[in-house]
């Protein structure tokens, strides 16, 4: 694995490192759900959109988290990049 470690100017760091997989529990899909909205290409498409194809695009996904559950988790695998943090 490769990373990056962001440096700010307090004690603050963070860590961007490429991962073949994030696991999501199942109690956390519809927060991953909501975060996957607000982030690259799809918070484009969605910017004009209206509240009903938000909500709809939101449950879209959560489906789709939800249809891939093995044993109380999701492995979701394309293009995920882990940050992680501290302070």
């Amino acid at each position: 694995m490769t990373g990056t470690v962001l440096s700010w100017p307090c004690t603050t760091t963070a860590a961007v490192s490429p991962t073949d997989y994030v696991v999501i529990s199942e109690d956390q899909i519809s927060e991953a759900a909501l975060a996957s909205i607000r982030v690259g290409g799809i918070r484009g498409a969605l910017r004009d959109a209206d509240d009903h194809t938000r909500q709809r695009a939101l449950a879209a996904i959560k489906d789709a988290l939800r249809a891939r559950v093995q044993d109380g988790e999701v492995r979701a695998s394309r293009g995920v990049l882990l940050v992680t943090g501290s302070a």
